[in-house]
């Protein structure tokens, strides 16, 4: 069990929480195991003031989701170390023992081309090919989390829709690390957003450039 920053927890896992976390619980640790299997949280009950650990590990849609959540210990300390404890219990134990019971659909690969090369954009190329690794790890992590109303998200992502549904992405992270509720069950407007002060709507634009035959030299 290694310790790893708030932003490489979040990269993997902060699609997970619910906007309520925060009003009742701070986290103050954050863990992964060596293999990545699991990752792990110590936390703090802003109520009780007693602490909690959280044990995540990845669904049938490769979503990092809570298997097992201890609380009411009376430290930090011992919460970490029963937290080490349960990252033992799991190692060992079968990918299908982190399964919900609850994914529908298959876990979704960005960067597999749904389209032929000669329709693939070349930013989309430039990326899926040339790209650094962590940008594309980053990208295919939310698409775990990211539901695709439409159902042609790839397809337009890897073509003539590459900066459109980028834009989409980068929305829905921002909306994420906010700390705020997608409901995604509308195909319009883009995004439900559910906060502690309410909900609001927003609709992801692009600036498309003109067609040279509507640009008139004067």
């Amino acid at each position: 069990m290694r310790d790893i920053s708030l932003l490489r927890f979040n990269t993997l896992a902060g699609y997970v929480r619910d906007y309520r976390f925060y009003l009742s619980i701070e986290e103050l640790e954050w863990y992964e195991s060596a293999d990545g299997r699991l990752l792990g949280v110590v936390a703090r009950d802003r109520t009780d003031n007693d602490f909690a650990y959280v044990i995540l590990g990845r669904d049938r849609l490769r979503r990092y989701r809570a298997v097992a959540i201890e609380h009411s210990f009376p430290s930090r300390k011992k919460a970490r170390q029963q937290l080490r404890v349960g990252f033992a219990k799991f190692a060992k134990a079968s990918s299908s023992v982190f399964f919900q019971g609850d994914e529908k659909g298959n876990p979704i690969e960005v960067f597999r081309p749904v389209v032929s090369l000669e329709k693939q954009s070349k930013a989309f190329v430039a990326l899926s090919t040339r790209g650094t690794y962590p940008a594309t790890r980053v990208i295919e992590e939310m698409m775990h989390w990211y539901e695709d109303i439409d159902g042609n998200f790839l397809e337009q992502f890897q073509s003539t829709g590459f900066d459109a549904r980028l834009w989409e992405l980068y929305l829905f992270a921002t909306f994420i690390e906010a700390g705020l509720a997608l409901d995604r069950s509308y195909s319009a407007p883009d995004f439900l957003c559910i906060g502690p002060y309410g909900k609001f709507f927003v609709e992801a634009t692009t600036a498309i450039p003109l067609s040279p035959q509507l640009i008139r030299v004067r």
